[in-house]
């Protein structure tokens, strides 16, 4: 498990550390104008343009509640291949354990292009070992 620290390298680990310090607007910041997002969770599954992703996300800070806010990453893996990156681990907040994987490409000037965000529940610490594994 590692905690997020501030990277210049990696902008896919900087935008969860923004958002997990409460920092949506600034977030949005490390995303190119023609990114394109895409997660089951977010828009029924249908990718999104950077305009759509950008209004979803101050949607969120409006209307979270003090528990999702609360939601931490803790990273387990990243993968980096050039201008690529994987990173999987688990989203930790009060009473709630998710496994994330997360999969983006980003540019040369740092700005990321292509999002895919994946989640699952999971409660049985068996499971929990399983992925952390």
């Amino acid at each position: 498990m590692t905690t997020i620290t501030a990277t210049k390298t990696n902008p896919v680990l900087e935008f969860m550390r923004l958002i997990d310090s409460g920092q949506f607007t600034e977030s949005l910041k490390l995303f190119s104008p023609d990114a394109m997002i895409a997660t089951p969770l977010f828009n029924d599954g249908v990718p999104m343009n950077f305009e759509e992703f950008r209004e979803f996300v101050h949607e969120y800070e409006r209307n979270a509640s003090p528990e999702e806010r609360a939601g931490n990453h803790e990273v387990d893996r990243v993968f980096e291949i050039e201008g690529a990156s994987i990173i999987e681990g688990f989203i930790k907040a009060p009473g709630i354990s998710r496994y994330y994987m997360t999969s983006a490409r980003y540019n040369s000037e740092g700005l990321i292009t292509k999002y895919g965000f994946l989640i699952w529940a999971v409660e049985d610490p068996e499971t929990i070992k399983i992925l952390r594994g």
